[in-house]
């Protein structure tokens, strides 16, 4: 009896524990404050970026750099300021993120660095 109890619990905290860290279930947003992602743009290797509720640190060596930013309820990401200012397509890719500029602007991925 013992033995199936702690199984069940077991089994219970397991689904528990990868409903909570399931992206799926959070907005983008969220997901975005949630990990650290790693920028590319042209295969190359641009820093690792951490957002916070309104900003994006892009960190890369000892250089960071800080973008405004927001995503809108069309899941379109608009950096306000900096050479990535404009507004981005967020096109999911697995974990990751491809963003393409709406109108002018830079391509470039989030890669979710875990």
């Amino acid at each position: 009896m013992k033995k199936k109890y702690l199984i069940g619990v077991v089994t219970i905290a397991i689904v528990g524990i990868w409903i909570i860290k399931s992206p799926h279930e959070l907005t983008t947003a969220q997901v975005l404050q949630r990990f650290s992602w790693v920028v590319k743009q042209n295969g190359n290797r641009q820093g690792v970026a951490e957002f916070t509720k309104s900003k994006m640190r892009l960190k890369n060596g000892l250089h960071q750099r800080t973008y405004k930013y927001k995503v809108n309820d069309e899941d379109v990401l608009i950096i306000k300021n900096g050479q990535y200012r404009g507004s981005y397509d967020m096109r999911m890719e697995a974990t990751d993120y491809k963003l393409v500029p709406k109108k002018r602007g830079v391509s470039f991925s989030l890669i979710r660095n875990d």
